[in-house]
């Protein structure tokens, strides 16, 4: 099977953002964008295969992978991301941000994507900084692998640290200003990578 993308989801976890009560916003906002009526427009252009995948310290699968079609598959991930909010926040060493680790799961994810993918894409998700994920960042390009990255509240530094570190070359970085602003960001990014720019 061909899919126009395969994306991989890689949300925070972090203490920064369990500890703020962000977590809700995060997964909610994901889950409107990906239900959203801009988005079900491009499956027409060809189906997209989803996952998601929570980090901290750790990371974990919260979302297997989907392949969305239609409206009904993609309201139906959408639900399955809900429905995670009925266990609480992740526990997985709350107090860091590890973007190698996160990095290396969501490589592995799209390594078994359900699909052959046109395009191969790490969506990153964060409100602040970490350790630089230089080799998994490598290994992507090697493996033509997109990262991009939708900052939310950043300070100025931790846009130019996710600029040069963070994404990959021909990737971006987005800012959302506030968590408020978080749901219009994370669409506007979602239709970016699907669209093709």
């Amino acid at each position: 099977m061909i899919c126009a993308a395969a994306l991989v989801l890689l949300m925070d976890a972090s203490g920064s953002v369990v500890h703020a009560r962000q977590w809700p916003t995060l997964v909610e906002g994901h889950a409107r964008a990906i239900a959203s009526e801009e988005f079900v427009h491009l499956l027409r252009n060809g189906p997209v295969a989803l996952a998601a995948v929570a980090f901290a310290e750790d990371a974990q699968p919260l979302v297997e992978w989907v392949v969305l079609r239609d409206a009904d598959d993609a309201r139906g991930f959408a639900y399955a991301l809900r429905q995670t909010l009925r266990q609480g926040p992740p526990s997985l060493g709350i107090m860091s941000t590890n973007f190698p680790r996160a990095y290396r799961e969501g490589l592995d994810q799209l390594a078994h994507a359900p699909c052959a993918a046109e395009s191969k894409i790490l969506d990153v998700v964060t409100d602040g900084v970490g350790p630089e994920p230089r080799d998994e960042v490598e290994e992507a390009v090697e493996a033509g692998v997109e990262v991009n990255v939708l900052l939310v509240q950043p300070q100025e530094d931790d846009v130019i640290y996710a600029r040069e570190r963070l994404r990959t070359p021909g990737g971006f970085v987005m800012v959302a200003e506030t968590w408020g602003d978080f749901e219009r960001a994370m669409r506007r990014k979602l239709l970016m990578e699907v669209a093709g720019r």
